[in-house]
């Protein structure tokens, strides 16, 4: 799992935003982690894998904002 900061103004008007990597960590077996809002995280798997991921809302209606690595 990699962790992200946000370094420039939130994407707006199309444009993403730019975010730098900070913490890379692995998940083990029965390992949690709590995101708080405006937290960006994003997983990478090399296996087979199953996630568990409980929200505090139905996300199906939410857009995502998306951001450039730098």
């Amino acid at each position: 799992m990699t962790d992200w900061m946000i370094v420039s103004p939130p994407p707006s008007e199309g444009l993403p935003g730019k975010a730098r990597r900070v913490p890379e960590y692995t998940m083990r077996p029965s390992s949690a982690r709590i995101y708080n809002e405006g937290d960006i995280h994003s997983p990478w798997r090399n296996s087979p894998t199953r996630l568990l991921r409980i929200e505090g809302r139905n996300l199906e209606y939410v857009c995502s904002a998306s951001f450039e690595a730098i």
